[in-house]
């Protein structure tokens, strides 16, 4: 058998390597187009962030504002309102709570508008 002579196998198992290198070996230009978009868009934060103003002793101020750039989440605000509520009456011992007020909307951004809701609630003793 002469040595010089590649057999078609080879050949193709050569370029079936070759593909899969160049389509999963990112250059370093999209590792940075990644890099930067993660910063933006972050997966793993929340899609809300909670401002907590105590008003009173038993009275808090919650303002709720979503993440600029985002996927699903959109009708969460009173969901997580409720939640937060529920922590806090279990923290301080009460043995409920009521909602004051709420409010939630989007507010208008040069970027990028961003979710919002806002509201009071009332710790009560059962």
């Amino acid at each position: 058998m002469n040595s010089s002579v590649v057999e078609r196998d080879t050949v193709q198992n050569v370029a079936v390597l070759g593909l899969a290198n160049k389509l999963l070996a990112p250059t370093a230009s999209q590792l940075a187009n990644f890099g930067l978009a993660y910063l933006i868009y972050d997966p793993l934060a929340p899609n809300w962030e909670i401002e907590e103003t105590r008003v009173s002793e038993d009275v808090f101020y919650l303002q709720l504002r979503m993440k600029r750039y985002f996927t699903g989440g959109e009708g969460e605000a009173m969901l997580i309102l409720k939640r937060r509520a529920g922590l806090l009456q279990r923290e301080l011992g009460y043995g409920g709570y009521r909602i004051l007020d709420y409010a939630e909307g989007i507010e208008s951004h040069t970027m990028a508008a961003r979710r919002f809701g806002e509201g009071s609630i009332k710790l009560v003793r059962h």
